[in-house]
């Protein structure tokens, strides 16, 4: 029987003010094998980035009292590198992120499967790891 694709590994922050959304989207990544908390507050979610810097991975669901370009631009005020997988109903193209921060690294339109949120999670987990890890030095020719 052939080995299906690696469990990622890792903590995510989930943000919606959803709670059955949020619920769904903590279950997919514990599923996913990530360990993971939720929030419905993006003032909450804010402060808990500020605290710790130990999570890999941002969920974010496209909010109604804040957009997302508050929460986008709140988290670059913070310095924070973390990797976004922003959620909506929305296609990306009606999305108006703004230009003054970087937009999220991955988007899913919903309604989408797990396997979906899985590879983009994998993504965008996979390139924090290699931005994160010491160069090597060149070597030296003879």
């Amino acid at each position: 029987m052939p080995a299906g694709p690696l469990k990622l590994r890792g903590k995510a922050l989930v943000c919606s003010e959803e709670l059955a959304l949020r619920r769904t989207l903590r279950e997919l990544c514990e599923q996913s094998g990530l360990s993971a908390q939720e929030t419905s507050n993006p003032s909450e979610l804010l402060t808990i980035l500020a605290q710790s810097q130990d999570w890999n991975l941002l969920v974010l669901d496209v909010l109604d009292k804040w957009t997302q370009d508050q929460v986008l631009a709140a988290l670059h005020a913070l310095g924070s590198a973390l990797p976004v997988l922003l959620t909506s109903h929305l296609p990306a193209g009606e999305l108006l992120l703004g230009n003054d921060y970087p937009t999220p690294a991955a988007f899913l339109h919903k309604p989408f499967e797990r396997k979906q949120f899985e590879e983009a999670a994998r993504r965008l987990l996979s390139a924090r790891t290699r931005s994160n890890r010491p160069r090597r030095k060149p070597r030296k020719s003879i």
